[in-house]
């Protein structure tokens, strides 16, 4: 995969100083002129490009299938600034440890029904044109911001949990959605880094939870998705807002995907509760005899 252009909506205003009217077709001309060069030499490259309403029709005319998909960026919750609570604001250091796990858990976002889910414009645009979307950057990002002091919770553990999320948002979407992969992967000093890696080389590389959750996904996971019923499933309302994360009056304490591949069913499943292990049931009677 060859991805075009990275977030090229920030230099929009530039463009279309320069451009003017001219600005989508010079943008489009630019994107084939790339697709025909590197095709040249590598046949078999797939071609990815940002998404952008009034560009994407007229890359779509001229690419065609030589254009892969269209990509968008999933970040949640950001920076923190500050919380709301119901819409007023509170401060940060009245927080408790576990009214802030359950903030952080639920990400990137909610549905009614308290599952994780993902919603963007290419999300649904893309698919019109005839085209996949690839999530070329995602992560559960962000945090406390510096300065911070007496807060009760800042752990990577539930920020891994959080990732779980968006990884469950991607699969609901996987009709949709054709990869997604983690950023930062392996970084030097982002605290984001799935994997943090020493410049030197000295120290042994050290997985965050955040990746050990991606890394534990893809060694078990299948390549299609089950349909699943759920019933009984206990839920915690989730009063605050901080940063990208927002308040919802029904986050499910378990939230679970299922899929298959040829050989194997997989229940994947997010345990929400900040202190104690749920008892379920899995009825698997629809698929006959399992081994």
């Amino acid at each position: 995969y060859v991805q075009l252009g990275n977030e090229t909506w920030a230099f929009r205003a530039k463009m279309l100083e320069i451009h003017g009217e001219r600005m989508a077709q010079f943008y489009a001309d630019c994107v084939a002129a790339y697709e025909e060069a590197i095709h040249a030499v590598a046949p078999g490259v797939r071609i990815i490009t940002d998404y952008d309403d009034a560009i994407a029709p007229l890359i779509a005319s001229r690419l065609g299938k030589k254009l892969d998909s269209f990509c968008g960026h999933y970040y949640t919750p950001w920076m923190i600034q500050r919380v709301l609570k119901d819409g007023e604001e509170v401060p940060i250091g009245s927080l408790t440890a576990e009214e802030i796990w359950y903030a952080w858990v639920s990400t990137p976002k909610i549905d009614s029904a308290g599952h994780s889910v993902v919603e963007s414009r290419v999300l649904t645009s893309a698919p019109a044109l005839g085209y996949p979307v690839a999530a070329t950057e995602w992560n559960w990002n962000g945090g406390w911001p510096h300065g911070v002091e007496k807060v009760a919770l800042n752990s990577s553990f539930a920020k891994g949990v959080g990732s779980a999320g968006f990884l469950h948002a991607f699969m609901r979407k996987g009709s949709v959605i054709r990869i997604a992969t983690q950023s930062m992967l392996v970084g030097t000093g982002w605290g984001i880094a799935a994997i943090k890696v020493d410049r030197t080389g000295t120290r042994p590389p050290v997985m965050s939870p955040s990746g050990m959750v991606t890394a534990l996904y893809s060694n078990h996971v299948g390549d299609r998705l089950l349909a699943m019923e759920e019933t009984g499933m206990p839920s915690y309302r989730q009063p605050f807002e901080m940063g990208g994360i927002k308040a919802s009056p029904r986050v499910a304490l378990i939230d679970a995907v299922a899929t298959t591949d040829t050989r194997t069913v997989y229940w994947h499943a997010i345990n929400r509760s900040f202190d104690r292990p749920l008892d379920v049931h899995i009825d698997v009677r629809e698929f006959g005899c399992l081994s």
